[in-house]
């Protein structure tokens, strides 16, 4: 990953506080005080660096982050210390 910005570290921490609750981009912008267009870039640009995942349940997307992935948890730890 090449820079990130607050708002993608409140994204993912976001995630990790309530791994079983289902957020889609406008619940999570509702979270975190942004736009939902915003959130959705954000989940966009996770989703294509493979750190979070989706599923599409109607026209709707939720997100859940990837643990199957190494990356994912040691990029998880990093931002928890930070």
């Amino acid at each position: 990953m090449k820079d990130i910005t607050t708002n993608e570290m409140n994204f993912l921490l976001c995630l990790l506080k309530n791994p079983k609750e289902d957020y889609n981009a406008n619940s999570i912008a509702k979270e975190l005080g942004i736009s939902p267009m915003g959130a959705l870039k954000i989940a966009r640009k996770l989703e294509k660096e493979r750190l979070v995942l989706s599923k599409e349940l109607g026209r709707a997307k939720f997100y859940r982050l990837n643990v199957s992935s190494k990356y994912v948890l040691d990029y998880l730890t990093f931002l928890l210390k930070r």
